[in-house]
């Protein structure tokens, strides 16, 4: 394994390391630490301490209550809040303060419909040590058209501030959000969530689109989401959205996102003209994108591995590539991905793409719009091919038998494919992010590695 694929993996075994424990089905050791909320409750009753039979109702009352190591914020389930949440204090690595949802029914639902209240954020964490587990958050606001860049980047249904480090996000919900969440807390780690549905609204001046993941320093972990539909048409570039973007201007290294699956976004991940951006890994995505994979700027060190790629809609893009490539970005590994592009698009063109690595990939234009995909010379092990994925029209791009990205690729030190399925030792691992495994096998597999349908 290179070192740089090395440093990635063990970057990754410190995040989930130091990631909170599960709150549900431990028993609790005090009572007092658990706290109560549901607006929905005629028991409700904001002067009281948040118990069982006399729950908080509203945020005011979370607000004004200071928080301890261990502490369990608990939410009822089918109950619904307006405004902002601010967490100000701190757990430790073995007890974080954590928030989570308690009976049946849906999640319980949060929305801030005003910016003057904490900028417009459902949740702001300035804490470290904590946990935001199985919340739903709905119709966010975007920056006002006359706000400056700096405001603009406070936009967020879930805002981890620079003082908040080792806050995790998980099986968590956003719709219609501009931006789902934003850290400016490094080893954040936001893993099993499901960001959709942002269409309507523009993030801020002058045009820019939706975006779900805003990461903002070094040390932050992106894992197993889901996002689907986060674009914008019309404004300066005909189209604008995301799902990942890395964004302000400092210097930022370890970033590791990985076993995601977008969908119908502008792009993939994108960079501002910030940077340096080092030792960036991206591993074993799915992305059925309308515009670039992956636009870079200033970016050195990067692993794009694993990743199938599918780029072939047709809704007005703003940059018309498969990726991009601005000046000072040189020396990204692609190793191991599957390209499908279609209008003309060749993966590897724009600026300075020649000036990447890339080797056992493969290629295909789906309507048989150029014959050089890649384009230029193949690297080591690259192809040029259909990879017979199961079916394009339900996004299923597991492999049919026979394809050519069948044990094709270069071991490179992963455990596990985009369902969960255990990686090979004995053989090279397919291209791409699965494994080819036969249909009964694999479903399960990816039942038991996203523990959830969407």
């Amino acid at each position: 394994m290179r070192a740089s694929s090395f440093k990635v993996v063990l970057a990754t075994c410190f995040l989930f390391l130091f990631a909170a424990p599960r709150v549900f089905g431990e028993p609790a050791r005090d009572a007092s630490r658990i706290h109560y909320v549901d607006s929905a409750s005629r028991c409700a009753d904001d002067s009281g301490q948040g118990s069982l039979t006399r729950p908080w109702k509203t945020l005011a009352a979370v607000n004004a209550h200071r928080f301890k190591p261990g502490d369990r914020l608990l939410f009822a389930r089918g109950s619904s809040y307006s405004g902002g949440l601010l967490i100000n204090d701190s757990g430790t690595p073995g007890s974080p303060i954590t928030l989570a949802a308690y009976g049946s029914g849906p999640a319980p639902r949060f929305t801030n419909p005003s910016y003057s209240v904490l900028a417009g954020n459902m949740i702001q964490v300035h804490g470290s040590w904590i946990v935001i587990d199985g919340l739903c958050f709905h119709d966010g606001v975007p920056a006002a058209p006359t706000a400056s860049t700096e405001v603009a980047r406070t936009i967020a249904a879930v805002f981890i501030a620079g003082s908040a480090t080792h806050v995790v996000l998980r099986n968590c919900e956003t719709i219609n959000c501009p931006v789902a969440v934003r850290t400016f807390g490094e080893y954040a780690l936001i893993t099993r969530n499901y960001f959709h549905d942002t269409t309507k609204q523009f993030l801020c001046s002058p045009n820019w689109g939706p975006v779900a993941v805003m990461l903002m320093v070094s040390n932050l972990e992106a894992s197993y989401n889901r996002i689907d539909h986060y674009y914008v048409v019309g404004g300066s570039w005909g189209a604008d959205g995301g799902a990942f973007e890395i964004d302000g201007r400092n210097a930022k290294q370890s970033i590791n996102i990985h076993h995601n699956k977008v969908y119908d976004t502008q792009g993939f991940l994108e960079t501002d003209a910030g940077g340096p951006y080092t030792d960036v890994t991206i591993a074993y995505n799915e992305a059925d994108v309308s515009e670039k994979f992956i636009g870079m700027t200033n970016a050195t060190h990067w692993l794009i591995q694993n990743n199938t790629v599918i780029r072939t809609m047709t809704r007005p893009p703003g940059y018309n590539d498969a990726n991009w490539f601005i000046p000072g970005t040189y020396d990204t590994e692609w190793r191991n991905n599957i390209f499908v592009v279609a209008n003309g698009l060749q993966v590897f063109h724009n600026g300075l793409g020649v000036r990447q690595i890339h080797d056992h990939n493969l290629y295909f234009s789906a309507d048989g719009s150029t014959d050089d995909p890649i384009p230029g010379l193949r690297g080591a092990g690259e192809k040029v091919g259909d990879p017979l994925f199961v079916n394009y029209a339900k996004h299923d791009y597991h492999l049919r038998a026979g394809s050519p990205a069948f044990e094709a690729g270069t071991g490179l030190g992963y455990a596990s494919d985009l369902d969960g399925n255990p990686l090979p030792k004995e053989v090279a691992p397919e291209m791409g992010a699965y494994e080819y495994l036969p249909a009964a096998k694999s479903a399960r597999a990816e039942r038991k590695a996203w523990g959830w349908s969407h």
